[in-house]
């Protein structure tokens, strides 16, 4: 919206298109369904930028009668391929003439306030009391998602049950504390967890060791993604090794998948339970990207190929006696107690720096065939090298501490894991943003292929340096933080 209005938008007419939704779970299944837009900012700065010209939604439908139209419209001019989409057979750009078509959209806006509230169980730490961990699941949902909203507050409800029993009849003393959240307001764009993130940011980013996110348990019956950081892929991992397959409970999990490693050579367990990388921005990760916590989500999804359904495969799950659900919070409860009691947090900086070093090879490789002489991008590389190498200098000094039994030592090494990702948050025009992510599979930066799509249109060849600049402002800070405690 702020480009639009940077070069003369008069209006913006925002709308969910399909093709980018094709793999959201999140997507409406209703085209005529209207996406609201909250008045909440996904920032903690009061100088965030507002638009200053209408915007408003529309559905799917009323989309696609308006690209019709632009598509028969004189003097319209094809859109470029990066922007095409679904709803009709091309998408078009208006023609020079500004009345070249002309729409009117009656809008019956109504303001209303609502009210939203979030319910908070807390178990507090005895070791360190200051620090916990945050399990949260939606009491609300889209249209079409109830039934996700009822089994992801059900296993928060058990989760608080649980633990308050633990502590309360078996003297369970956890080192670090856990908050367990019901958000309100999901279905207004989370402004619940917005809200308490804003409320609460100061404390989140010192206290705050990481965040499991309880909804879309299941979508589908093929195998279990890991929405997860790098540094706690091995942990996540080694869980599989106790919880019992949901398909054949004689057998664990990682022993059905080494079966069919067996069966099948081209698979590795990668393939099987994979590492995704965070995809998306502050809307779906804002723990992350406003106050760089680490954020936690596993799920069951569809096999390759099949439709990812919340409503279907919760349905379907009935009937199983929710054996889907159960296995991925099995998975999630075990690492949850892991962080929770472990005197060294189990944070593996080193598969941290080893994921970003792999990932500013590959985005220098895309950026490569967008800007061939660019040389500004090479110092990031060799600096994520150098992260590496610092790293493994980290994790040796963490092995010490904990061998000579030395509590202020153990305490730096959590801190500063703890407050690792924050060294990659940049704060832009109000918002902050993780500037790792979203990032494909193989962990390029997306904002490598928007610059990309960006130097077809304008031809401008040193748009790169921004994020070069912050790319490596970022790595040296969090190089010489590690190497200082080295």
């Amino acid at each position: 919206v702020k480009n639009c209005e940077a070069h003369g938008a008069q209006a913006v007419l925002l709308y969910w298109e399909p093709h980018d939704a094709k793999d959201d779970i999140d997507a409406p299944v209703d085209a005529s369904y209207i996406p609201f837009v909250s008045s909440v900012t996904y920032s903690t700065e009061s100088t965030i930028w507002r638009p200053s010209i209408p915007c408003q939604t529309i559905s799917s439908n009323q989309a696609k009668l308006v690209l019709s139209l632009l598509y028969q419209a004189n003097n319209s001019r094809a859109a470029p391929d990066s922007w095409q989409g679904s709803l009709v057979t091309s998408y078009f750009l208006g023609g020079q003439n500004s009345d070249s078509l002309m729409v009117h959209l009656s809008v019956f806006n109504k303001p209303e306030k609502q009210r939203i509230q979030n319910f908070v169980s807390t178990v507090q730490g005895t070791d360190e009391p200051d620090r916990y961990v945050i399990v949260g699941a939606p009491r609300s949902s889209l249209p079409g998602q109830s039934q996700d909203a009822v089994a992801s507050t059900s296993v928060l409800i058990q989760l608080a049950h649980s633990f308050h029993y633990m502590y309360n009849q078996h003297q369970w003393k956890p080192r670090r504390g856990v908050k367990l959240i019901s958000w309100g307001g999901a279905e207004f764009s989370n402004s619940g967890m917005l809200h308490y993130i804003n409320n609460y940011h100061l404390l989140l980013n010192r206290r705050a060791v990481a965040y499991f996110d309880l909804s879309q348990l299941a979508v589908g019956n093929g195998s279990i993604v890991a929405n997860i950081p790098p540094g706690i892929h091995q942990l996540v991992t080694a869980t599989t090794f106790d919880v019992p397959d949901p398909r054949n409970a004689e057998q664990t999990l990682q022993m059905s998948w080494n079966q069919l490693v067996e069966k099948d050579k081209h698979l590795n367990q990668q393939d099987i339970i994979p590492l995704e990388s965070y995809h998306s921005d502050s809307t779906h990760n804002p723990f992350l990207h406003v106050v760089g916590i680490p954020e936690v989500k596993l799920q069951y999804r569809a096999p390759p190929g099949s439709q990812n359904s919340v409503q279907a495969m919760t349905s379907e799950d009935l009937g199983h006696h929710y054996k889907f659900h159960m296995t991925v919070t099995h998975i999630v409860t075990k690492t949850l107690l892991t962080i929770i009691d472990n005197e060294l947090l189990p944070l593996n900086l080193l598969n941290e720096a080893s994921a970003i070093q792999a990932a500013m090879w590959q985005t220098l490789d895309v950026l490569d065939h967008c800007y061939p002489d660019m040389d500004h991008f090479n110092p990031v590389t060799t600096l994520s090298e150098d992260l590496l190498k610092t790293a493994e200098d980290f994790r040796e000094v963490a092995s010490m501490f904990v061998k000579r039994f030395d509590k202020p030592g153990v305490r730096m090494v959590n801190d500063i894991s703890m407050s690792f990702q924050q060294f990659f948050l940049k704060n832009n025009n109000g918002l902050s943003q993780h500037i790792l992510y979203p990032a494909l599979a193989d962990g390029t930066l997306m904002k490598a292929l928007d610059l990309c799509e960006v130097l077809e249109v304008t031809q401008e060849r040193n748009i790169t340096t921004e994020l070069a600049e912050s790319l490596t402002r970022a790595l040296k800070d969090a190089m010489t933080l590690l190497h200082f405690s080295a």
